[in-house]
Order: structure tokens, then C-alpha cells, then sequence
């Protein structure tokens, strides 16, 4: 119920694109070994390459690839690696964008492909089937087969399984996908690995369940030519990869190789990982092998060893007591109690065994009869789920023919959008040129509009220019008029400035002249005063008439050169009022000049 349920899952979940098919896989396998690799199973970066480019991806993309597949970044890759990145090849070739991290679905660790078994090799243990507390499945890619072995797994204290390590599927085996149980609380564990069906182990095992399972993968993992046993150098790199210190691997050894052949079978090696598992945790070694701890099948041969030889041995000591009791006789009642005792105990105690005996033959039948009920319904289930699986088969052939179909549809389809998305995009680049050509046409249209108004301005401007021209030589004729009067008057001006320092000269000549009459005139007041004072005197006295016309003479030759030295003075004022007015319209004139020279240049620049 539990597998026709997974079943029903796996159907009802949809492929995982990032999943390796097995077509791929054996492709991706052909490809790399055609690639000639390195003896340890690596091809080196170089040649991948090389190898890489003939995709027709760019660099770029194929270094994200490679980034990608290189999980542990040493720079060259393994088949897992490979098929990886050519896997990443194809999705991205298909449209599919590259994801950000490798998806868990890819990171699965490599186990070794199991051959295809009939179902008549295979058996299930009771177990196999039990506690399917979730029916989670999800489609996985065979895992690619390593070239290195698989490294030992920590063991733990507890004795609990990592989950990463799955153990693998039993009783089928499916072409091209396989079962990846989420959960390990339904795992379904094979042991058609082995040469022949180990027994059921018992439950009084002191080895925990989760650890046989565990141990047994990776017994199956190493034990690559089926023969039901590793060799002694194969167990013993095992073993040294727990790192505990030789003597106790030594002790380890000879407590889990009961039979002394120098080699583990399944149930010693997983006796023998349950020690180091025991060490690394800090329990003491036994010294001697407990009864709990050995394996079912030694343990029921063992039995069954001394229980023969329990059985013989009883038999000596009764033939031997027997035949005592025949040469004994007995003397005393006593004794022939005692011996009727005995015969009645040895009486009772063959009853016993007899009874044991009957009951173990019974017990046996019965348990033959339960196997054989068990291996009739184990085949019944067997050939039930042989063909279902035939159906199965027969359905995942159908639905993988569905997914070739929708691939190529896909495809198709992917063709027929490449091919619209081409033409749109040379539809989308002729509008684009056609617009732009329109816009150039457009532009140029302005350009010549502009450059005949740029040439009817050119033809103003020349015009203005020839004019300004004109205007210019004009002004240039007038400026050079103007410094011609301008040096003129310069000239002038310094000639008026010679006049005037000479009219200046003459003025301050003069005005010594006028003081000097001033001076003088003011001298002959006095004499005039004293002579009017003496013509008094003189008409007091009646002077003669000769004195007195003498004096009047005098008198009036003073009054004349009086009169003279007025209009002297006069004229000389006169002159210099005219001096001093022809100075002041000289320098009016003079500042004028000084105007015109000053500021003529800024004019003359302004014109221009």
C-alpha cells in the first residue's frame, strides 16, 4: 500500500527540469570519457573548455556554468561535475535561465547504478515496508557512478543515519528514473546486493536498526563485485578513515571477523562500524564479543552447534549412567529408592526432552510452514508488484513518449516564437530605419532652410559690413581733420600760452609801473600841498608877480604830468583789462582743446 501510494505521488508530481535523465547520463558519460580523462577520473579546465564553446554560449555564461558545476572549485571536474555543466548547457540552449545555486536535486551524492535483478533474486526484509509515515516522493536522476569511493560517514553517538545517506531501493528497479524517499521513515533497503538473502536480523540485535541500514549502504557501496564480503585492505581503509588509533582498530577487528576468515560480511562490518561508533563515543571496547552482540546468523548457527552438542553429550552421560546402574547393584532399600528416584527423574527428564524435543520439531514445522506461507505470499506480492511495475513501466514509456512529444512541441514552439521574434524585431528595425530616415530627411529639410537663412543674413551682414565700412573711412577721414585741428590748435594753444606768459610778463611790468606812478603820484601830493601851502604864503605876503607866475608854471607843469601819469594809468588798465579778457577766452578756448584731445580717441572708438 505504502508503494502503490509513492507511486501515486511520483505520477501526480511534475519532472524536475534540473533533473539528468538517463539517456542524458549515458550521453554525458560517452562525452566524457571520449574527452580522454586523467587516471583518477577528472578532465582538466582546458578541455572542458574547449569542449564547452562548441555550445555556442558566450564565455561569460559558460564561466557562470562552470562556477556552478565546480562544486568543490578545484578547477578541474569529475563525471558528476560534467554531466552537471551539460546538463546547465542544455536548459540554458533551451531557454531556461541559469538558477542562482545548484539545486539540491543535483547536489544528490553519486551511489553506484544496481544492475537490472529479476525479482526472483530479490527479497525484501520484514521490515522493508514498515512505517511509512510519509509518502512524500520526488523524481531524482540515477546519480552518476564515482570514481572515488564514498567517504565514511561520522559515525554518530546516538546511532542515528545522516540523513544525506539514503539507503537504496529494493525489490524494482525503474529505467531512467528512480524513487527518492524525503522521509526516512519509509525507506525501502534491498538486500538483493549480496550474493545470497542475508536472514531477518532478530530484534534483540544490540545494533540499532538505523545503523544496519546505514552500514549496509555503505557495505553495498564498497562491495562493487557482489560477492557478499570486503576484502581485508577494503575494510581496513574504512576503518582507518574513523582516525582511531591503531590498537583499537586491531581489537575492533578481531571481535567483529567472528569466523576468522579475514574478511567482513555484511553483518561483521556492520558490527564492526557499531564498535568505532562505540569507541569514538567514549564507551570501552569489550574485551570478549557480548552474546547481544552477535550478528543473527552466527548466532543461530552457534546455537544450533551446541545444541547438537548438548544433545550428544547428554546422551554419553545417560549410556554411561546406564551402564553403571547395570554393574551397581543395590544393597539397601535406601539405595533402591534413591535409584527408582533417579530412574523415575532420568525417566521424567526424557519424557521432557522428548516433549521439548516434539515441540521444537512442531515449532519448527510451524515456523517452516509460516516461511513457506511467508515466501508463497512474499511471491505473490512479488509477481503483484512485478506487474505493476510492468505497468508501471509501460506507463512512465508512455509518459516519457508524452514528455519526447511536449519536448518537441516545446521546442517547435520555441522555434516558431524565435522565428515571430526575429521577424518582429526586423520588422521593428525597418520601422526604426524608415523613422529614422524620415527624422534625417526631416533634419536636413531644416539644415537647408537654415543654411539659406544663414546665407540671406551672411548677404545683410556684408551689406551692413560694407556700409560700416564706408561709415568707418568716413569717420577715419574726420578723425584725422580733427587731429589735424587738434595739432593745430595745440599749436595754437601753446602759442596763445607763449602770448600770455609774454602778456603776463608785460601786465606785472606794468602794474610795477602803476605802483611805481601810485608811489610817485603819492610823493608829489605832498610837494603840491606844500606848494598850494606856499602860494598862500606867497598871496599872504604879495610876493612879486614873478615868483608868483613861476610858481604857477610850476603848478601847472605839475598839474600837466599829473594828468599825463592819469591816462597812463588808464590805458595801462585799460590794457590790462583787454590782456586779462583775451587770457580768459584763451584759456576758455585752451580747455576746449584739452576736451577734444582727451576724448577725441573714445569718439573716434565709438564710431568705429
Amino acid at each position: 500500500m505504502c508503494v502503490k501510494m509513492n507511486v501515486l505521488l511520483l505520477f501526480a508530481s511534475g519532472p524536475d527540469v534540473f533533473t539528468i535523465s538517463v539517456d542524458e547520463r549515458a550521453k554525458h558519460d560517452q562525452q566524457f570519457h571520449g574527452l580522454s580523462p586523467s587516471a583518477g577520473g577528472f578532465i582538466t579546465g582546458d578541455q572542458a573548455r574547449n569542449f564547452f564553446l562548441q555550445s555556442g554560449l558566450s564565455p561569460p555564461i559558460l564561466a557562470q556554468i562552470w562556477a556552478l558545476a565546480d562544486m568543490n572549485s578545484d578547477g578541474r571536474m569529475d563525471i558528476h561535475e560534467f554531466s552537471i555543466a551539460m546538463k546547465l548547457i542544455k536548459l540554458k540552449l533551451q531557454g531556461h535561465p541559469l538558477p542562482s545555486a545548484l539545486p539540491p536535486s543535483m547536489k544528490q551524492p553519486l551511489l553506484p547504478l544496481p544492475p537490472q535483478t529479476t525479482f526472483g533474486e530479490c527479497s525484501f526484509t520484514p521490515k522493508s515496508l514498515s512505517n511509512c509515515a510519509d509518502n512524500s516522493v520526488v523524481f531524482m536522476s540515477p546519480p552518476l557512478v564515482s570514481t572515488a569511493p564514498p567517504p565514511l560517514p561520522q559515525p554518530i553517538a546516538n546511532g542515528a543515519p545522516p540523513t544525506a545517506l539514503m539507503p537504496p531501493l529494493s525489490g524494482f528497479s525503474l529505467p531512467g528514473k528512480l524513487l527518492l524517499v524525503s522521509n526516512l521513515h519509509c525507506v525501502f533497503y534491498s538486500s538483493s546486493f549480496c550474493s545470497a538473502p542475508s536472514p531477518q536480523p532478530p530484534t534483540d540485535w544490540a545494533v540499532p536498526q538505523s545503523s544496519r541500514l546505514k552500514y549496509r549502504q555503505l557495505f553495498n557501496s564498497h562491495d562493487k563485485m557482489m560477492s557478499g564480503h570486503l576484502t581485508g585492505p577494503q575494510a581496513r581503509t574504512i576503518l582507518m578513515q574513523s582516525s582511531l588509533p591503531q590498537g583499537q582498530l586491531a581489537t575492533i577487528w578481531s571481535l567483529s571477523d567472528i569466523d576468522q576468515d579475514g574478511k567482513l560480511t555484511a553483518e561483521e562490518f556492520i558490527l564492526a562500524m557499531h564498535l568505532i561508533d562505540m569507541a569514538m563515543s567514549g564507551l570501552p571496547l569489550p574485551p570478549v564479543l557480548p552474546p547481544e552482540y552477535l550478528p543473527p546468523t552466527f548466532r543461530r548457527v552457534r546455537s544450533d552447534s551446541v545444541q547438537s552438542d548438548q544433545k550428544s553429550i547428554q546422551e554419553e552421560v545417560e549410556d554411561e549412567s546406564e551402564s553403571c546402574q547395570e554393574k551397581k547393584l543395590p544393597v539397601t532399600f535406601e539405595d533402591k529408592k534413591r535409584e527408582n528416584f533417579e530412574r523415575g527423574n532420568l525417566e521424567l527428564e526424557k519424557r521432557r526432552q522428548a516433549l521439548q524435543e516434539q515441540q521444537r520439531k512442531e515449532h519448527e514445522r510451524l515456523a517452516a510452514l509460516e516461511r513457506e506461507e511467508q515466501e508463497r505470499k512474499e511471491r505473490e506480492r512479488l509477481e503483484q508488484e512485478r506487474k505493476r511495475l510492468q505497468e508501471l513501466e509501460k506507463q512512465l514509456e508512455k509518459q516519457r513518449e508524452l514528455e519526447r512529444q511536449r519536448e518537441e512541441e516545446r521546442r517547435r514552439e520555441l522555434e516558431r516564437r524565435e522565428a515571430a521574434k526575429r521577424e518582429l524585431e526586423r520588422q521593428r528595425q525597418l520601422e526604426w530605419e524608415r523613422q529614422r530616415r524620415q527624422e534625417l530627411l526631416t533634419q536636413r529639410n531644416r539644415e537647408q532652410e537654415s543654411i539659406v537663412l544663414l546665407k540671406a543674413r551672411k548677404k545683410t551682414l556684408e551689406f551692413e559690413l560694407e556700409a560700416l565700412n564706408d561709415k568707418k573711412n568716413q569717420l577715419e577721414g574726420k578723425l584725422r581733420d580733427v587731429r589735424f585741428r587738434l595739432s593745430n590748435q595745440r599749436k595754437e594753444v601753446e602759442q596763445t600760452n607763449q602770448t600770455r606768459e609774454t602778456r603776463i610778463a608785460e601786465i606785472t611790468q606794468l602794474q610795477q609801473q602803476l605802483q611805481e606812478s601810485q608811489q610817485w603820484l603819492g610823493r608829489l601830493i605832498p610837494d603840491k600841498q606844500s606848494l598850494n601851502d606856499q602860494l598862500k604864503q606867497v598871496q599872504q605876503s604879495s610876493l612879486h608877480s614873478d615868483s608868483l607866475s613861476s610858481l604857477q608854471k610850476a603848478l601847472d607843469l605839475k598839474e600837466i604830468s599829473r594828468k599825463q601819469l592819469r591816462e597812463q594809468l588808464d590805458l595801462v588798465e585799460r590794457e590790462t583789462r583787454a590782456k586779462l579778457l583775451e587770457i580768459d577766452a584763451f584759456n576758455t578756448q585752451l580747455k576746449q582743446s584739452n576736451c577734444c584731445w582727451y576724448f577725441g580717441p573714445f569718439l573716434h572708438a565709438d564710431l568705429l
